[in-house]
């Protein structure tokens, strides 16, 4: 396309900018026109399509077209339709060209979806490695903004804004939370004395996966609290990655878990969102 093509474009532009040096250039660009077919921030002014046909059948009633003052009103008129036919064609094919292309992102947006669902089918969840199928809850909300709630004497719990929380009674994990793929989870246990506080916890655990890998990272306590951090991975699939905060206090035993689906381990950041989550006071 060359510029007496180009132009067609820019003079019934809404971007139209006139430049003393350059010309006619884009106001978003101050450059003049470099597109091929067509101008991906084209859109017609409707007014400046008015104004460019009025000076068009103004030089048909004086009898000429701006460059040529001897040609008959016959030839001028056959040539002013041609020029406006060739407009209306470019336009017309900008309009195709431009609707073509929203087909095909929609169409590879549809793929990604399809493949992402797919994905998801095929994969095991990462809620069903800690807690249990049966678990059924008495409540059930979205959490629409950042919540607090205290689970022992000076040990309290925090779920973020957008997280989906159910709460059960009774049972051995009262708190279970959803969002985007993270998951936070709570269990709350009677001490069992024949076992330290790791065994009973990795005793829970492989109720749900036998094949269950940890890393004993820090004990240590804070006032009456004893309080133990882990680090874990289930494999499978597609790896499940965590961190576990166990706590020790009146007689239970809190256990404390933040979990991801991820291709590497980033437990450093798992840890800041449990640190968020879980207070010691």
């Amino acid at each position: 396309m060359n510029r007496k093509d180009q132009l067609d474009f820019c003079k019934v532009c809404i971007h139209k900018k006139n430049d003393l040096q350059k010309g006619i250039v884009c106001a978003l660009t101050n450059e003049r026109a470099n597109f091929k077919d067509t101008c991906p921030n084209f859109k017609i002014d409707e007014k400046r399509a008015k104004e460019e046909k009025e000076k068009l059948l103004k030089r048909i009633e004086d009898g000429a077209t701006g460059s040529s003052t001897s040609r008959s009103p016959v030839w001028t008129i056959i040539f002013v339709i041609l020029v406006l036919i060739r407009i209306g064609f470019k336009i017309n094919r900008y309009q195709r060209n431009k609707q073509k292309n929203k087909d095909n992102i929609k169409e590879q947006l549809e793929e990604i979806k399809r493949y992402n669902r797919q994905l998801i089918k095929n994969q095991p969840k990462a809620i069903s490695y800690l807690a249990s199928a049966e678990r059924v809850a008495i409540k059930r909300k979205r959490v629409n903004k950042d919540t607090s709630f205290m689970v022992a004497k000076n040990l309290q719990v925090s779920v973020h804004k957008r997280y989906y929380m159910s709460i059960v009674a009774n049972d051995e994990l009262p708190v279970l939370a959803i969002s985007r793929g993270y998951c936070f989870t709570e269990n709350k246990v009677a001490i069992d004395k024949s076992k330290s506080m790791t065994e009973q916890w990795l005793a829970i655990r492989k109720k749900f996966s036998r094949d269950f890998n940890y890393e004993l990272i820090k004990k240590y306590t804070v006032e009456d609290k004893k309080v133990e951090d882990i680090n874990f991975i289930i494999p499978g699939y597609r790896n499940v990655y965590g961190v576990a905060r166990l706590v020790e206090i009146g007689g239970k035993r809190y256990f404390f878990h933040f979990a991801f689906k991820q291709e590497t381990p980033d437990y450093n950041m798992l840890r800041r969102y449990l640190n968020y989550y879980v207070i010691i006071k």
